[in-house]
């Protein structure tokens, strides 16, 4: 196959020839869809707990003085129950089927 040369002590070499085939073979690897789907998920993971460490330095040093709740905060208020729960509360026993018809 020619990708590896051998010397006068029995050392081995690569050859242009494997040196290109790895290059190539390495890059089309990278190009599948499944990897830069994992790339970009790394990235995003990256940039918000970037962005959350940026926020925690933010509200030790501003006072903060508004009322303004994030979506967690909203969440764990209980502010979207009725829109979340059957009869707005959660029950452990009921069973919660995700309708995607709408």
């Amino acid at each position: 196959m020619d990708l590896l040369t051998r010397d006068e002590h029995w050392r081995y070499h690569a050859t242009n020839k494997l040196i290109l085939t790895s290059f190539w073979r390495v890059l089309v690897k990278l190009m599948d869809p499944d990897v830069i789907a994992f790339c970009r998920y790394v990235v995003m993971f990256d940039e918000v707990r970037k962005s959350a460490q940026y926020v925690g330095e933010m509200e030790k040093t501003l006072n903060y003085q508004g009322n303004f709740l994030t979506m967690h905060e909203q969440l764990f208020n209980g502010e979207f129950d009725d829109e979340l729960f059957e009869d707005g509360e959660y029950d452990p026993d009921d069973t919660y089927d995700y309708d995607d018809e709408d």
